[in-house]
């Protein structure tokens, strides 16, 4: 028996869930008397008169679970936009007499995918390469790159049009991960006085990241009096 791909990726994905729900309702049935309401938000737990708050759980441990339920989340949300584009998508297509790709290409992408040169150009010097890396193939990618990216925004606006239009409700939740963070905790760059402190979740080898730096150089070279830029790795 054959299965899809991505509804393989979203049979594991809810099998991932399912198992987390199943451990914790394990869990929290072994000594229901144990169960109550938190007196304040963000306490998970007293000993005594001790409480036990969320933050003090945070570490590097619990910041990569938060990865993994950040990650399942994506592909749950991924999977719901497919449907949802297959389902409000395909009712309009029809509604014109068109196929899905056609109502996508005449409604949605209305010929607004294209790059133009100039953008091109300011992207490649945004990068800041040097020039043996700066050839032909490279801008040919980056060039198919942007329209692809362009392409999904502008299919993305379009369904959320259509969402809306349809009275759609999303009960899907994004993990949340509450941090209390202090200037001069993690690598930073600016003064530990200044007014607005950034903090950045980073990786070294993440190509979005490097592009973020580039960014934010340019900003604090703007306003270095006025940044203080953290990095978390």
């Amino acid at each position: 028996m054959r299965i899809d791909r991505a509804l393989f990726v979203l049979l594991m994905s809810a099998a991932w869930l399912g198992m987390g729900l199943f451990s914790a309702t394990s869990v929290a049935n072994q000594d229901p008397a144990g169960q109550g309401t938190p007196p304040v938000p963000g306490v998970v737990a007293k000993v005594g008169d001790e409480f036990i708050t969320d933050e003090q759980l945070v570490s590097g441990r619990e910041i990569r679970l938060f990865g993994l339920q950040a990650r399942n989340y994506r592909i749950m949300l991924k999977q719901l936009n497919k449907r949802l584009t297959e389902r409000l998508f395909g009712d309009q297509a029809k509604k014109h007499g068109l196929g899905l790709e056609e109502y996508i290409t005449e409604y949605a992408i209305r010929g607004r995918d294209k790059v133009s040169t100039a953008e091109l150009k300011k992207h490649i010097a945004d990068l800041n390469l040097p020039d043996s890396r700066n050839t032909p193939e490279l801008r040919d990618a980056k060039l198919k790159m942007m329209q692809a990216r362009k392409r999904e925004e502008l299919i993305d606006r379009h369904l959320e049009k259509l969402k809306k239009a349809a009275g759609v409700v999303v009960y899907l939740e994004a993990p949340k991960l509450r941090l209390n963070l202090k200037a001069g905790e993690g690598p930073t760059w600016g003064s530990v006085k200044a007014p607005v402190e950034l903090v950045e979740f980073t990786d070294f080898q993440c190509p979005y990241c490097a592009y973020a730096a580039i960014v934010l150089k340019k900003m604090a070279l703007l306003r270095f009096e006025w940044v203080t830029f953290q990095h978390l790795i």
